[in-house]
């Protein structure tokens, strides 16, 4: 099999074939390091790669499988991990150059459990500076350029994960997603991201943004390939003090169940509108499939969305996490000046403040709760429309690009962006799917619904 051709597999078609034995773990992570190191202009979308650590890890998976000790899907599949994630011996920077640079002492939890479903952890992907906006332009490491246009922007904050996956540089990827940092750069670069249900998948071992916001998960080519993503890393962690103790589920598990008789609703203010005609026209031709594979499109209002939005807790607790740094002229000083403003606003606010923002989120989270026992699913754009040009870019001019994603976030419900077509000059465009909370078999269910039948998912970009 040629190289791209092994490079651009999902993680269903890579683990028939490892367990078969067509292919080997080896065989794979070969390919994958060698993407990595081929692609010059792409080559800033991984912090570092762990050449040595993976040959390794792929050699002993192989032996492992040859033995019969097969594990599961991932079982020898190169998987990277955004620069937030610890692994042991490495240095975290979180797309910052104000941390200690003291490696790790211990696996974060993410990676502690894909290594024990067999995967290879590849590298870390780059990011924007603590994970705090949604263009990927970092004034340290430079800006990843989105694999579709080189001028373009990957998305943020998980860019580097996003390139990784849509350039072929790693079947899968884990990015994290506080007001759409997943789902933005999954719907940029075509790809397929997942965020979980806050509380889901531990957060132990990774760089925080804002603590009650926080949600990491899986960015892939399919939701066949998120979920089985998520039956490896998701469950209860004890020491997570927000991770929650719920019964463990495969995922993965009845996903060609379909969708027919399942009420989607579409919501008739706040996500249609300021879309750009591309975004519009593809996200309806989208629902119009969901309709042909036999959901009920339900007209819908969500009232609350805009204030869901614009409600500034993440700002708030950012600060806070960052409060010592600020303090110190000689850490400051390392900080972007852009990071630097946005950090200074959550520090405007006061404790009372902040007391009164976590109690309307609360008040939001219990409405949201309440509409999702009249229907299934919610089925809007990802964003209002492609990716925007790297130069000149600034990351508030860029915010109402995750004024659709940042909703989800402080209601805690699981919401997957899929692939759905293409705007201005060849660009993705996402469709995002939203369920009730816990309930990520559903929302994975529809994508790989609709994944069947289309093949946006499939589609590369014009690299090769």
């Amino acid at each position: 099999m040629k190289s791209t051709e092994l490079n651009y597999l999902p993680i269903s078609g890579l683990s028939r074939l490892i367990a078969s034995g067509q292919i080997s773990p080896v065989e794979v992570t070969r390919a994958a390091l060698d993407r990595i190191h081929a692609l010059g202009e792409f080559d800033n979308a991984f912090t570092e790669v762990f050449e040595e650590i993976a040959s390794e890890e792929a050699r002993t998976a192989e032996s492992e499988i040859a033995d019969g000790r097969y594990r599961g899907a991932l079982h020898g599949v190169p998987v990277a991990l955004k620069d937030l994630c610890d692994v042991e011996g490495t240095v975290t920077a979180a797309g910052a150059k104000a941390l200690d640079d003291r490696p790790a002492e211990s696996d974060c939890e993410l990676a502690v459990r894909l290594r024990a479903a067999g995967a290879v952890i590849i590298g870390k992907t780059h990011l924007h500076e603590f994970a705090y906006g949604g263009t990927g332009v970092n004034p340290h490491y430079g800006t990843p350029p989105n694999p579709w246009g080189m001028d373009r922007i990957p998305g943020g904050s998980s860019s580097g994960s996003a390139v990784a996956v849509a350039a072929g540089m790693a079947p899968a990827a884990i990015g994290s997603d506080t007001g759409g940092s997943i789902r933005l750069p999954s719907a940029h670069c075509g790809i397929t991201g997942l965020k979980p249900t806050f509380g889901r998948v531990s957060r132990r071992g990774v760089f925080p943004l804002s603590m009650t916001l926080d949600h990491v998960g899986p960015m892939t080519r399919s939701a066949l390939d998120c979920a089985l993503m998520l039956d490896a890393i998701a469950g209860y962690d004890p020491g997570d003090p927000y991770s929650v103790n719920r019964p463990s589920e495969r995922f993965s598990a009845g996903i060609d169940i379909g969708i027919s008789g399942r009420r989607i609703g579409v919501p008739s203010n706040h996500f249609f509108e300021g879309l750009q005609p591309e975004a519009h026209e593809s996200v309806t031709r989208a629902l119009g499939v969901l309709s042909d594979l036999g959901a009920v499109l339900v007209d819908i209002e969500i009232p609350w969305a805009e204030e869901a939005f614009e409600i500034n807790i993440a700002g708030v607790e950012a600060a806070w996490v960052h409060r010592h740094r600020l303090a110190a002229p000689e850490v400051r000083a390392r900080i972007g000046e852009d990071t630097v403003s946005r950090l200074e606003l959550g520090n405007q606010y006061s404790a009372g403040e902040y007391h009164g923002l976590l109690n309307r989120r609360q008040e939001i989270a219990a409405l949201a709760a309440s509409l999702m026992e009249e229907i299934d699913l919610i089925a809007t754009p990802s964003t209002p429309g492609v990716a925007g040009r790297i130069e000149g870019v600034q990351t508030l001019a860029y915010r109402p690009n995750l004024k659709f994603t940042g909703v989800f976030n402080q209601t805690w419900q699981p919401s997957l962006s899929i692939p759905c077509g293409f705007g201005a000059e060849g660009l993705p465009l996402g469709l995002m799917l939203t369920g009730a909370l816990w309930n990520e078999r559903l929302v994975l269910r529809a994508g790989h619904a609709f994944q069947q039948a289309t093949d946006w998912h499939t589609a590369r970009p014009p690299i090769d």
